[in-house]
Parts: structure tokens; C-alpha cells; sequence
């Protein structure tokens, strides 16, 4: 195991309220049920499954692909809990259980929930593991975006624009602002109450869309919008990551930048929406601020602009000729309707006509969807 491993697992180990609010959790959903056995899915150092023992588990799987399910096993022999519990060193995807299993917990959150890939576990283990009366710990999320100020964000992003040593250090600039920042609760002041943007189910794998309008309530810079969940843990319990939180989890938050600080004053107004796609791990976030009596000013960034892709990225030896497939070929075509000044949805209705009564037109309008929002703007 690395330093940083066992660095973050010592934090999560120390994290009292979290454990407080799981083993309340647990406690909660396994009381009431017949049936008793856990799944602990992304392991670690097994702590989940070591709680859901104490709160009346007869049987623990615990599942964990790395390394540290060694030591957790060790932990777990040494422990009152030892003949409850069983390891299991795969991947959740590849785990194949007898019997299914009544309660799924798990910790493997990210900022805005989604970071981790935990959805698409969770939505396999439900489809394949989980009873059909099963409960899973979380349960639910509800994902809050805030306008915000970080002083190490807007340090980093000045630093790829400020010509380093002399060198155009621009296109790190560029994939810095599209990108999904991690921040701690002391390197970010939001600068309102934050607006709930989506409810989820803790297996919800579809595209989550959300949007929401702020008052201002202090004068500070804004360097772009913060996102923290509320997590429904079930047996009555929840838990934050909230910024400024006395009772939040010790999880960081994670940061949308904007391109331009803008200073905002008390009144003025901040229009934001999100479009988070998990099973393609992509993010797109607008901002439109308006300031006083200006006219608004609007950004957009995607995480689709922030991976940066080299040669030794890309497949070797594939010389068979190229054509453009029907979705580059719409795109090709929307854009040049955008060019006209159109709507996302009058261009939408026009080219996406070509797959109408198709089993994948669904799936090709939205991909062209996200693509044109990702790739205009508003005239």
C-alpha cells in the first residue's frame, strides 16, 4: 500500500461523524429486517462491515479488488466479528454470490457523489446481488451547487495563464477550467445558501440535468460554483459534506471553475445549470451572472474540453479508411444550423428526423444534444 492510501483510509477511520452516522444507519435497517446479510461493497480497511456486524449482521461479505483487503481481513480475525464476516478480493462486477444479499452499504463517495463510479456499482450489485426487497446504505442523494470562492483554485488557474518561465502554459489553462476540482471545506467559501440542482437514487446511472437561480448575500469574487450532496443513509440517518457544515463529514467538496473571477455584491444574481452524465463521467456546467443593472454575463465549461488526449492515448496501426458516422454527420449538419442562430431544439427536430422509430433514436438525440450545448452558445 502507498503513503497516500493509508493516508486517506486513516482519515476516513477518524472521520467520527461519518461512523456515527452509518452505525445509526445500519442499526436502523437491519433491526427491522428478517434477513441479515451485508454486502460491504469497495471494502477498504472493512470498517462498514465491521459496524454492520455490531448492529446485528449475521453474514458480511466484503468486497475489495486491492491490496489493503489483507490487512482489513487481519483486522477482522482479531475482532469479536471474525465468523461473520467473509472477504472477497474481486471486483464487485465479478463477485458471484449464492444467495443475494438483504443490505448494500458503501463509502466510495465523491464531492458530488459521482466521482468514484459509484452509481454504475451500485446499479450492478442492485441488478444482480441485492434482493428484490433489498436496501442499499445510502439510499439517495440530493446534489446542491453554490457560487463560490476558492483562493488554491484561482491560484492554479492564474498560474497556467501567467506565462510561467516565460512559456504559453495556455492549454493547461484551458483543461484546468474544465475540469472537476477537489477542495477542502477550508479552501472554499460559497457565497449563498446553494440551490438543490437533482435527487438521485444511490443506483441512478441516467443523465441527471438540474439548474437553479441565487441571490447573492455577501461581496466576494466568485471563481465558480461549489457541489456538496446530502446523503439519505436510511435507519433514519443522513450526512453532508456542506462547506462551513459544524456537522459535516470530513469529505471534500468538489469545484466547477469559471474561466473569469467575477466580484459580486449583495443582490446580485447567479444562474447555474448542470448536466452530469455518469456512465461517460462527463460534466458540463453554465454560469450566467448578472451584476447590478449589466447584461448577464454567461460561461460554459465541460468536462469533455478537460481530457487531454496525446498520440500514445489513441489505438496504433489502424490505416483502414475513415468515414463519418451518422452522428458526425448531424453534427456536421447542426452546427451549421447553429450558424443560422437557432434553437438546440429547432435544430434537434430537423436532423434527429433521420432516426425517428429507431431502437437507438433516444440515445443519438441526447449524445447531439450534449454536443451541441457543449459546442455553442447562446447567440
Amino acid at each position: 500500500m502507498s503513503y497516500s492510501e493509508l493516508a486517506e483510509h486513516a482519515r476516513y477511520l477518524g472521520d467520527e461523524v461519518k461512523l456515527a452516522a452509518y452505525e445509526r444507519a445500519l442499526r436502523g435497517v437491519l433491526g427491522d429486517r428478517s434477513g441479515r446479510v451485508v454486502l460491504d461493497l469497495g471494502a477498504g480497511t472493512g470498517i462498514l462491515g465491521l459496524l454492520a456486524a455490531r448492529a446485528g449482521a449475521t453474514l458480511v461479505h466484503a468486497v475489495d479488488s486491492g491490496s489493503i483487503i489483507g490487512p482489513a481481513s487481519e483486522v477482522a480475525r482479531r475482532s469479536p466479528h471474525a465468523a461473520s464476516i467473509t472477504h472477497h478480493p474481486v471486483t464487485s462486477t465479478k463477485l458471484e454470490l449464492r444467495d443475494q444479499v438483504d443490505v448494500v452499504v458503501c463509502d466510495q463517495i465523491g464531492g458530488f457523489v459521482h466521482e468514484p463510479n459509484i452509481l454504475q456499482y451500485y446499479a450492478d450489485v442492485r441488478r444482480r446481488l441485492l434482493a428484490p426487497d433489498g436496501v442499499m446504505v445510502p439510499a439517495s442523494f440530493r446534489l446542491f451547487l453554490a457560487p463560490a470562492r476558492s483562493d488554491p483554485i484561482r491560484a492554479q488557474l492564474d498560474l497556467w495563464a501567467s506565462h510561467p518561465a516565460g512559456f504559453d502554459f495556455s492549454t493547461f489553462h484551458t483543461l484546468a477550467v474544465n475540469t472537476e476540482h477537489r477542495v477542502a471545506d477550508d479552501e472554499v467559501n460559497a457565497l449563498a445558501e446553494g440551490v438543490e440542482v437533482a435527487e438521485i437514487a444511490a443506483d441512478h446511472v441516467d443523465r441527471v440535468t438540474g439548474r437553479g437561480s441565487i441571490e447573492i448575500e455577501v461581496e466576494d469574487r466568485c471563481d465558480g460554483l461549489v457541489g456538496w450532496f446530502v446523503a439519505d443513509l436510511g435507519g433514519g440517518a443522513t450526512l453532508t459534506n456542506r462547506p462551513g457544515d459544524p456537522g459535516r463529514m470530513r469529505r471534500w467538496c468538489t469545484f466547477y471553475p469559471l474561466e473569469v473571477p467575477r466580484t459580486l455584491s449583495p443582490g446580485d444574481r447567479v444562474e447555474l445549470d448542470v448536466d452530469l452524465r455518469p456512465l461517460s463521467h462527463a460534466v458540463t456546467w453554465r454560469t450566467s451572472i448578472r451584476a447590478g443593472g449589466a447584461a448577464p454575463v454567461t460561461e460554459r465549461h465541460s468536462t469533455l474540453l478537460g481530457a487531454f488526449l496525446s498520440s500514445a492515448d489513441l489505438p496504433a496501426g489502424d490505416a483502414a479508411p475513415r468515414r463519418v458516422s451518422e452522428v458526425g454527420a448531424a453534427l456536421r449538419e447542426a452546427l451549421t444550423s447553429a450558424e443560422r442562430s437557432r434553437s438546440i431544439d429547432e435544430i434537434l427536430a430537423e436532423v434527429g428526423e433521420r432516426w425517428r422509430g429507431t431502437p437507438v433514436e433516444g440515445y443519438r438525440i441526447n449524445r447531439l444534444r450534449h454536443l451541441l450545448r457543449t459546442l455553442t452558445e447562446p447567440a
